[in-house]
């Protein structure tokens, strides 16, 4: 029987692909987390990483902009153009009071990146 592990590619966080600057950061895929434990088979994460990732971080907290959302608002964000994150949220009892969170994939064969 084979075998099926999920692919794993090296690269860096920040890298160039083309002319275009891309992060694609998240502690939760690289170290893992309660929800999503990281893969035994994955190479150990070295200090030099570690720190390397709260580095990131470091910077990320200290230059965010935090966007004030109200009921109704929309935002879309390009993953691997903006570094993002949202915070936690707990329904209130009113229908009012819930959030509705929903992960599109656009691709534009025009406009899209490679």
């Amino acid at each position: 029987m084979l075998s099926c592990r999920p692919r794993f590619h090296c690269r860096p966080i920040i890298f160039y692909q083309g002319e275009k600057l891309i992060m694609n950061f998240g502690r939760a895929p690289l170290l893992g987390n309660e929800a999503h434990p990281r893969p035994k088979h994955l190479p150990s994460v070295t200090r030099r990483q570690l720190e390397a990732l709260d580095a990131i971080e470091a910077i990320a907290r200290a230059t965010q902009l935090e966007i004030q959302t109200q009921a109704g608002d929309i935002h879309f964000i390009n993953n691997l153009s903006i570094l993002h994150r949202r915070e936690g949220f707990v329904n209130g009892q009113l229908p009012t009071e819930k959030r509705h969170l929903v992960r599109m994939r656009l691709r534009s064969a025009e406009h899209g990146w490679p």
